[in-house]
């Protein structure tokens, strides 16, 4: 815990991947639009009794000031790419690993409690 009582786990990072070219992989220069991710969510629904999924939605806002987004700008390098079903990769990860009789980290479900009250430190190291 910090001073103020509120339990310390890492922030979340995550990495966000278009296939822009449509040949199945996520290697192309404008593929990682980490940078240029101004937010998204993420909602699925997985049913524990039957183990039925839903689709995901993936929900992504993007800086696009130089419109390099926009279908109708030929000028973009993504021009004659920018089309509906490209595949999307979203890595993240959430380190809240808590191991039971260690200050900090007590595994009990892997996910924090809810209405506790968190304070989110960076991770030095890159994701």
């Amino acid at each position: 815990m910090d001073t103020t009582g509120r339990r310390r786990v890492s922030e979340a990072k995550w990495k966000l991947m278009v296939d822009w070219g449509g040949e199945g992989k996520f290697s192309g220069d404008d593929d990682d639009i980490t940078a240029a991710t101004l937010g998204f969510s993420l909602r699925h629904l997985r049913d524990l009794g039957s183990e039925y999924i839903d689709a995901a939605r993936l929900d992504i806002r993007l800086a696009n000031a130089d419109h390099k987004y926009s279908p109708p700008n030929g000028k973009s390098d993504l021009s004659g790419n920018l089309e509906p079903g490209r595949k999307v990769w979203l890595r993240a990860a959430f380190p809240c690993d808590m191991f039971a009789g260690v200050a900090d980290t007590i595994l009990d479900n892997h996910a924090p409690d809810y209405g506790e009250s968190y304070v989110w430190s960076s991770p030095s190291s890159d994701f």
